[in-house]
């Protein structure tokens, strides 16, 4: 038995929530769903039955904070699940199809109207807005994925207008509140991380920037870039993985993203030498944390591969390939935190694939690496042929 399956604790829960019409019980239940929600999807188990409370609260009549932890559990159903989940239930549902159309056509209208509207945390007028945010985040995250079953191409099309044209409005909202003209420039207001709306908002402009490989519009959104250096390092942990999710976006999916992002030191350099001190410690890492890292180590890779000689000029990046090693020079090395040191890894040899060849200790540490990365990758991975062909 898995000991961190939820399902044992949370079917009861979802017993009592498909049974009980009394407001005090299902405003304290729907907000344990949402903070379980919070830290990733719910178990499959209870999916179907989280399906059909899903549509029941869309119409019951709930009153008061019930209300408002009602549409907090939709809109991390939503965040979680996606539009998939809607549209192929796990349930038999011959309105399953139009119910997913209509939360993706008509969910997120009127949302600069709603944001510039005075709304309390944790109201119902301010859940109703992030619902309308996590419908938005939903509908792109599956109009611009490679399975959009069961919609056709004409059926979507009138939706990735809409979604496009929202994008466009959050953006236009977005720079003219936040956006500043270089790294530090006091002329703009600082990204407010009490601010719910804000961040949802900035989220929604993340999860557009991620799929820029399928729209290609992300050069208009390098403004961005200041924002998310703002973003960096604020709490909750979530706002900086989105930033470092975004940066990576504007970096590998523009023509001067990557450029940008060099001006922004401070950010890559501390963030190198805070993730390898948490490596050396070989304990696992909060899962936000690990992506965090993962997300870090992947955009620096990136930055390898496009501004080799700007990046590693820095001693913190030469270093880096050889203080990684140290770090997991062990012989059960991979876990825990596997995923880290495989981004880390990845990386590391990055690094040394560019240095100057007259350095022959980067050759006896691609030696090394060479022998570690056999338990991650295949033989015949582009990385390992690379370093084959520059070790001989």
């Amino acid at each position: 038995m898995d000991p961190y399956d939820l399902t044992p604790l949370l079917k009861p829960i979802v017993r009592v929530l498909m049974e009980t019409t009394d407001n005090a019980m299902l405003d304290e239940l729907f907000d344990v769903f949402r903070v379980v929600m919070r830290n990733g999807a719910p178990p499959s188990a209870i999916c179907p039955d989280l399906y059909r409370i899903f549509k029941e609260t869309f119409t019951a009549p709930l009153e008061g904070t019930a209300k408002a932890n009602a549409l907090g559990f939709q809109a991390e159903l939503l965040k979680r699940l996606g539009i998939s989940f809607l549209a192929n239930p796990p349930v038999s549902d011959s309105a399953a199809k139009n119910f997913a159309l209509s939360i993706m056509l008509e969910l997120y209208q009127d949302l600069i109207q709603d944001m510039t509207a005075d709304t309390e945390p944790n109201t119902e007028p301010e859940r109703r807005i992030l619902l309308k945010f996590a419908a938005l985040q939903a509908t792109i995250n599956f109009c611009w994925s490679t399975d959009t079953k069961p919609f056709t191409t004409e059926e979507l099309e009138p939706v990735r207008k809409l979604a496009f044209t929202a994008i466009g409005d959050l953006s236009k909202f977005v720079k003219g509140k936040y956006a500043r003209q270089q790294p530090h420039d006091s002329n703009a207001a600082s990204f407010d991380p009490d601010s719910h709306v804000d961040a949802e908002a900035i989220q929604c402009i993340t999860t557009w920037i991620t799929k820029g490989g399928i729209h290609g519009q992300n050069d208009g959104l390098l403004y961005m870039m200041t924002i998310y250096g703002d973003m960096y390092g604020c709490e909750p942990d979530e706002l900086t993985l989105d930033a470092i999710k975004g940066i990576r976006g504007l970096v590998e999916f523009t023509v001067d993203g990557s450029a940008q992002f060099l001006k922004w030191k401070d950010i890559w350099l501390s963030a190198l030498a805070n993730n390898l001190g948490m490596i050396e410690k070989n304990i696992p890492m909060p899962g936000t944390v690990s992506q965090i890292t993962c997300e870090i180590f992947r955009l620096m890779t990136l930055m390898v591969q496009k501004h080799p000689k700007a990046i590693v000029k820095e001693e913190l990046v030469k270093e880096f390939p050889g203080e990684l090693y140290t770090c997991v020079d062990k012989d059960a090395w991979i876990e825990p935190n596997a995923e880290v040191k495989r981004a880390g890894a990845v990386l590391a040899v990055e690094v040394l694939l560019v240095l100057p060849k007259r350095r022959k200790s980067s050759g006896d540490l691609l030696t090394k690496w060479r022998a570690k990365l056999a338990d991650l990758l295949p033989q015949e991975d582009p990385l390992i042929l690379a370093i084959d062909q520059a070790t001989h």
